[in-house]
């Protein structure tokens, strides 16, 4: 019964720190004030109720910390398994098979996973931006296949968009997608990200 209680708040305080991000102060009260004391009392009296009083004391882990950092970013945070080392070291081997005639682009790529997945990359900037430019067929579709598309990159920065047929495009994109390149971010007329 503790332990569903203790989860419980769990929830409430990431249900709390969730609207705190979207300045939801009116719920941020609610849940603090009313439900938070309310499950904290339920805890008291569990802990109160049994024979050695013992408080629940619990060592915090590095699997735990990766796990909150990664549910209020939404970034995935995984440790690298056995099997997720060995598909890395072939990484670069198997995008060759697959991409035709674009040995460096490749091998940007799987430097750049491979520094962020051992954690080397700058915090500040994104993991990788590339320009895959060349005829249709050559693979450039599939090296985005590594990623994940995801709806739209100001609400997921770690995403992947494909350009296609961007060289038909006016040059004023370019200098947007420059800026982009450049900064790993988007600033429009009135400076807003």
């Amino acid at each position: 019964m503790k332990l569903g209680a203790s989860s419980r708040r769990k929830e409430i305080q990431f249900t709390i720190q969730e609207a705190e991000r979207r300045y939801d102060l009116a719920r941020v009260a609610d849940l603090r004030y009313g439900a938070l004391e309310e499950v904290d009392a339920a805890i008291a009296r569990l802990e109160g109720s049994t024979d050695e009083n013992l408080t629940l004391t619990e060592t915090v882990k590095p699997e735990h910390i990766a796990e909150v950092v990664s549910r209020s970013t939404g970034i995935p945070i995984t440790r690298l398994g056995q099997n997720e080392k060995e598909k890395l070291i072939g990484l670069a081997e198997r995008l060759h098979e697959r991409v035709v005639g674009q040995d460096q682009a490749v091998d940007a790529v799987a430097e750049a996973v491979l520094r962020s997945r051992a954690g080397l990359g700058r915090p500040q900037q994104p993991t990788g931006s590339f320009l895959f430019l060349g005829p249709t067929g050559v693979g450039m579709w599939d090296m985005k296949e590594g990623g994940q598309l995801t709806e739209a990159v100001r609400r997921r920065p770690y995403s992947v968009v494909l350009f296609d047929e961007v060289e038909k495009a006016h040059h004023s994109v370019f200098n947007t997608l420059l800026q982009v390149l450049d900064d790993g971010r988007l600033t429009d007329g009135q400076a807003a990200p």
